[in-house]
């Protein structure tokens, strides 16, 4: 069984209004995560699985688990190629709290998690944008 966990040792970030800033350190890569997105980032300070995320998210947004078992599949693929997740293959998740899908209600409708790059810090601090 395969969980997921932020790379705690080489990205850094921080929430404001619901959406997440992720810095890569390594790389200086930057990127935007959307709300739904910036929610499940906050579920993944522990390990869980696709199916554990999608199942959270699916009764947060009240929205059919095949629809949201694609998106955050999706998503999951997005963060571990950028290396801002690491893929335990042999760790054994933590249940998910029976409280985490009512938590917060959501300001906005459903969007597909979504993470969007940027660029690299370096190159917007040398543009001086």
């Amino acid at each position: 069984m395969v969980a997921y966990v932020v790379n705690r040792d080489l990205v850094a970030w921080r929430v404001v209004d619901d959406e997440a800033v992720v810095i890569h350190s390594e790389t200086s890569d930057y990127f935007s995560l959307n709300q739904s997105a910036t929610w499940l980032w906050n579920l993944m300070d522990l390990p869980r699985t696709g199916e554990d995320l999608s199942a959270a998210l699916s009764a947060r947004y009240a929205r059919p688990s095949t629809e949201t078992r694609s998106d955050v599949a999706s998503y999951l693929e997005h963060l571990t190629r950028a290396g801002l997740v690491l893929q335990e293959p042999e760790s054994v998740p933590l249940a998910m709290p029976a409280a985490v899908a009512g938590t917060a209600v959501p300001r906005d409708s459903y969007e597909p998690p979504q993470l969007v790059k940027f660029g690299s810090l370096e190159t917007l601090l040398l543009s001086g944008e």
